[in-house]
C-alpha cells in the first residue's frame, strides 16, 4: 500500500473525460456487471436487489453489449428458478409507445423506480433470517411498488395494457415470500443460462452462471494444478488449435484424478478449478464473456469486436445506482473522447446507509482509512481497489483461446518444471485479496486508476461479527500477498 502513498513519483496523474456521451461506448466491446453470490446471507431477495441495480445502471443509449451476470457459486436450484422468474419480469416490460419501439427507455424507467424503492433496504428486512418479509417490504423488493409508481407518476397507464407485467410481478413476489431453503443442483457440472431480448430491442443480456464445484476428497491437499484428488478435463488435440467454443463442452467431461488409478487419457490435462474462491468465479465469467462475444448474435461485424471491455464487480449485498456507469465510464477516456488504455480500473467507495461514519468503529464505510488515502492517491493516479464497486478495463485477447501455458510450480520426478495448461486468469488466484493484488500489479506496470468519490452504490452492512471476519480475510490475504511479492521481486522492488 505504501507504494502508492509514499512514492507518487512512479505514477502520474491523467486527464480524463468529464461527461458521459453514448458515443464513448462505441469504443468498448461490451460492459459486464457481475454479481457473485456465495455466502448464506446472500439469499434470493438480497441477490435480486443487486441485479435490479445492475440493470438500472445500464447507460442511456448504450452502443455496446451490456451483460448482467449472476454468479451463483452455491448451485442453488431455487436461486435459478427465482432468476428465471426475474427474467420474465424483464421480458414483460412493454416495448412500444404509440407504435414506436421504446423498450430500452421503458426498461430504464421501470428499473430506475425499482432501484429507488429498494436502495435503503437492509438485511434485517430482507436477509436470510427473515422468514416472511412485511407486505410493504415484499412489494418493494418484488417490483410491485415500482409498477404503481410508473403507473401513477410516469403515465404508464396511458401507454397501453400492463397485464403481462403485473402477472409476472405477482408470480415473482410469490417466489420471494419464502427464501430460507435451498437445494443444490448438479454441482459437478457448469450450469449456464442466457437471456437476450427480442431482436433489436436493446443491448441488454442477462446470464445465470454456476461454475462446477465437484466435491473433493477431504484427505487431499487442495492444489491449483492437476494432481491426485483434483478434478480435471482433457483437451484431446493441440491446445493452440482448439477453438474456444469447445471450452464448456470439454469441461463437461471432467473427472477426478484418483490415487492409484491410471486413466491413461491421451491429450492435455487442464485443472477444472484452479481457485475455489471468488477470483476463480470471476475468471470463469470473464472467459465465458470472451466465448459468447464471438457468437453470431453478439458480433458487431466491425472493429468494435476487437475493442477492450469493462468488467465491473457488484457483490450481492451492494446495489449499483442508475448513474453508476454514466459516472464511471468517462474516466476511461481522455479529453478527446478516445479510450485511454493506460487506465486499469476505477473504484467507487462502499456505502452502508445504516452505518453512520461517526459510529462506524469497524470502518465498514472505509471512511477512516480507505476514502482518505484514496483521495490522497488520487493526485497521482494510484488508487487501490477494494473488490466491490470496482470496474476493470479488460484488454482483448491476442488469440481466440481461453487457455494459457506456464511452467508448473511442482517439479516432476525428473526434477524439471514442466509446462502446464490452465484457463486464462485476469484476476489473481494466488491470494484471498485478488483486488489488492490486481491493484499492485497495475501500479507497478505504470497504469492509472481513478477513485470516483460518490455514493454510487448502496450496500447492506453485515453484522459486526461478519465485518470482523472480512477484516481478518483482508489481513491474511495482505500478509500472503506481501510474502509473494518479496519472494518474486527483484532488487528494485525490495528498495520500494
Amino acid at each position: 500500500c505504501k507504494v502508492g502513498t509514499l512514492i507518487p513519483g512512479i505514477l502520474r496523474p491523467y486527464k480524463h473525460c468529464q461527461h458521459y456521451y453514448p458515443a464513448l461506448t462505441e469504443q468498448l466491446g461490451h460492459i459486464v456487471v457481475c454479481t457473485p453470490s456465495a455466502s448464506s446471507d446472500e439469499n434470493k431477495r438480497t441477490t435480486i436487489r443487486s441485479l435490479v441495480g445492475s440493470i438500472a445502471a445500464m447507460p442511456s443509449d448504450i452502443r455496446c453489449r451490456y451483460h448482467v451476470v449472476l454468479l451463483d457459486e452455491m448451485h442453488r436450484a431455487e436461486m435459478k428458478i427465482c432468476w428465471q422468474r426475474f427474467i420474465k419480469v424483464v421480458d414483460a416490460i412493454p416495448g412500444s409507445v404509440n407504435g414506436i419501439d421504446a423498450y430500452q427507455e421503458n426498461l430504464a424507467e421501470f428499473f430506475g423506480a425499482w432501484c429507488e424503492e429498494t436502495r435503503k433496504l437492509n438485511l434485517q428486512q430482507i436477509g436470510n433470517k427473515v422468514a416472511v418479509p412485511e407486505q410493504g417490504i415484499l412489494d418493494k423488493i418484488s417490483g410491485l411498488s415500482a409498477l404503481r409508481i410508473v403507473r401513477q407518476e410516469l403515465g404508464w397507464s396511458k401507454r397501453g395494457p400492463l397485464d403481462d407485467l403485473e402477472r409476472a410481478l405477482l408470480e415473482f413476489a410469490k417466489d420471494l415470500e419464502t427464501d430460507n431453503s435451498f437445494t443444490q443442483g448438479n454441482i459437478n457440472r457448469d450450469d449456464v443460462t442466457d437471456w437476450a431480448p427480442r431482436q433489436g430491442r436493446c443491448f441488454l443480456r442477462v446470464h445465470y452462471i454456476a461454475r462446477a464445484r465437484p466435491r473433493e476428497d477431504e484427505r487431499t491437499n487442495r492444489v491449483q494444478h492437476v494432481a491426485p484428488g483434483t478434478w480435471y478435463y482433457t483437451i484431446p488435440g493441440d491446445v493452440d488449435k482448439t477453438p474456444a467454443e469447445d471450452w464448456l463442452t470439454l469441461r463437461r467431461s471432467s473427472v477426478e484424478m484418483v490415487y492409484g488409478i491410471d486413466r491413461d487419457q491421451a491429450g492435455t490435462k487442464v485443472p477444472l478449478r484452479t481457485s475455489r474462491g471468488k477470483s476463480g468465479g470471476l475468471n470463469f465469467v470473464n472467459n465465458y464473456m470472451h466465448v459468447i462475444a464471438r457468437r453470431e448474435d453478439n458480433v458487431y461485424g466491425d472493429d468494435q469486436d476487437f475493442c477492450p471491455s469493462l468488467f465491473s464487480v457488484a457483490h450481492a449485498r451492494h446495489q449499483y445506482q442508475p448513474d453508476f456507469m454514466t459516472s464511471t465510464v468517462p474516466h476511461f477516456f481522455d479529453k478527446a473522447h478516445v479510450l485511454n488504455e493506460r487506465v486499469a480500473y476505477t473504484q467507487c467507495p462502499l456505502h452502508y446507509h445504516t452505518t453512520p461514519d461517526k459510529t462506524d468503529y469497524l470502518d465498514s464505510n472505509h471512511a477512516s482509512w480507505f476514502r482518505l488515502t484514496c483521495m490522497i492517491r488520487q493526485c497521482c493516479g494510484g488508487v487501490f481497489s477494494c473488490g466491490s464497486n470496482c470496474t476493470w478495463l479488460v484488454q482483448p485477447e491476442a488469440d481466440d483461446s481461453v487457455w494459457m501455458k506456464r511452467k508448473a510450480r511442482v517439479r516432476s520426478k525428473k526434477r524439471m518444471r514442466m509446462q502446464e495448461v490452465f484457463e486464462k486468469q485476469f484476476f489473481s488466484e494466488d491470494t484471498k485479496v485478488e483486488d489488492t493484488a490486481g491493484s499492485l500489479q497495475a501500479m507497478l506496470s505504470g497504469k492509472h486508476a481513478q477513485f470516483v468519490n460518490r455514493k454510487l452504490s448502496y450496500g447492506m452492512a453485515k453484522p459486526d461479527l461478519g465485518a470482523i471476519a472480512s477484516r481478518q480475510r483482508w489481513s491474511e490475504g495482505g500478509v500472503v500477498l506481501l510474502l509473494q511479492q518479496l519472494h518474486r521481486c527483484g532488487a528494485d522492488l525490495w528498495i520500494l
